[in-house]
C-alpha cells in the first residue's frame, strides 16, 4: 500500500477542481476561523443551498463512519440510496483499508480528505469524480461527523439509470486542519478577503462586513 499523502491546506484547495466540492470546502473553512473544525450545529444548509444536492455526510459516533446524509443529486447519479450504510461497505474490497485509515485520520488529527474515485455500476459502467469530506464536532466535543460533496466529472446518459456497484479510489490525500500541523500558518494564506478583513458586527455565527466589491 502507497504512503498516505499529506497536504496542507492551501495545497488541498489548490486541488479541487469541482465548483460543488470547493464551496463546500470554503463556506466549512469561513465557519472554523482559527479552529481545527467547526461545530455541526454551525452549519446552516441554507447557506450551502446550491451544493445540496451533492453533501454527503457521515456519521462517526459508534466506531465506525456510516452515511448518515446524501444529497439527492448524488442518490439519484448511484440510482439508490446509501444512508445508513457503512461508508466503507460502498468501496472497492481492495481500496477499504485506505479508505478506514483516511477516516481514521480525519476523525484522529482532525483532518480533511480529498479524494478522486470511479463510481462504477452493475453495467460494468464507470464515471469519474471527485469528493472532499471536512471534520466536524458536536457540541464542542469530538470529531462526531464528517461534511463533504461527491461530484462527477461527466454526467454520461445512463448516470442515474445504471445501478451502483462500488467506487474505487484512484487517488487520495488528507489535510491537518489543526495550526500546529499545518505547514503554512493561517495569517499567511492567500483566503478570501473574509479572513482579511475585521467585521463591521456579528450575529450568532454569521459575521457582517462592509462592502466594497461588487
Amino acid at each position: 500500500m502507497y504512503a498516505l499523502e499529506t497536504l496542507t491546506v492551501d495545497r488541498a484547495v489548490a486541488r479541487l477542481s469541482n465548483p460543488t466540492c470547493r464551496q463546500v470546502f470554503e463556506y466549512w473553512d469561513r465557519l472554523r476561523g482559527n479552529r481545527s473544525a467547526p461545530d455541526r450545529r454551525e452549519i446552516e444548509p441554507f447557506d450551502i443551498s446550491s451544493a445540496l444536492g451533492d453533501i454527503l455526510m457521515l456519521d462517526t459516533d459508534s466506531g465506525e463512519a456510516m452515511v448518515r446524509l446524501a444529497g439527492s443529486r448524488l442518490t439519484a447519479a448511484m440510482a439508490s440510496n446509501p444512508c445508513a450504510v457503512p461508508f466503507m461497505s460502498l468501496w472497492e474490497a481492495s481500496n477499504r483499508k485506505r479508505i478506514g485509515e483516511l477516516l481514521d485520520h480525519a476523525v484522529a488529527c482532525p483532518s480533511g480528505i480529498l479524494m478522486k474515485f470511479a463510481m462504477h455500476t452493475t453495467s460494468e459502467r464507470h464515471v469519474e469524480g471527485e469528493a472532499v469530506l471536512l471534520p466536524l464536532r458536536l457540541d464542542g466535543g469530538n470529531i462526531r461527523r464528517l461534511l463533504g460533496a461527491v461530484s462527477f466529472v461527466d454526467q454520461p446518459y445512463w448516470l442515474g439509470t445504471d445501478i451502483f456497484s462500488h467506487f474505487s479510489l484512484v487517488t487520495s490525500a488528507i489535510f491537518p486542519t489543526r495550526s500546529d500541523v499545518t505547514l503554512t500558518p493561517r495569517f499567511a494564506r492567500n483566503h478570501p478577503v473574509f479572513d482579511r478583513a475585521e467585521p463591521r458586527r456579528r450575529f450568532k455565527h454569521l459575521a457582517i462586513y462592509d462592502g466594497g466589491l461588487s
